[in-house]
């Protein structure tokens, strides 16, 4: 099974993440964990760090992603990516 896992490294995402670890076979899954650095993501982080940095929404993002996927190698998935993508989230 091939699996997408969006994450933005807030607790719905863990959540999800705890499930997903649940339900999915890890022998037959390939996961590709991804979370996407945009403009409301830079301005979440600035509000925590009082300053605006395109370079800190992609170090969130690029923690997000590797956090889940760590999490997700401990429940026993091996073939986990994870990936970190410039845009709009929407999109």
């Amino acid at each position: 099974m091939k699996v997408l896992f969006a994450t933005d490294g807030e607790e719905p995402s863990a959540r999800a993440g705890a499930l997903l670890g649940r339900v999915a076979d890890p022998a037959r899954s390939e996961i590709v964990v991804l979370s996407v650095s945009d403009f409301e993501v830079a301005m979440r982080e600035a509000e925590s760090h009082h300053h605006y940095s395109a370079d800190d929404a992609g170090r969130a993002a690029r923690h997000a992603t590797d956090e889940a996927a760590e999490a997700l190698r401990g429940e026993g998935f091996d073939h986990v990516e994870s990936r970190v993508e410039e845009g709009d989230e929407a999109i």
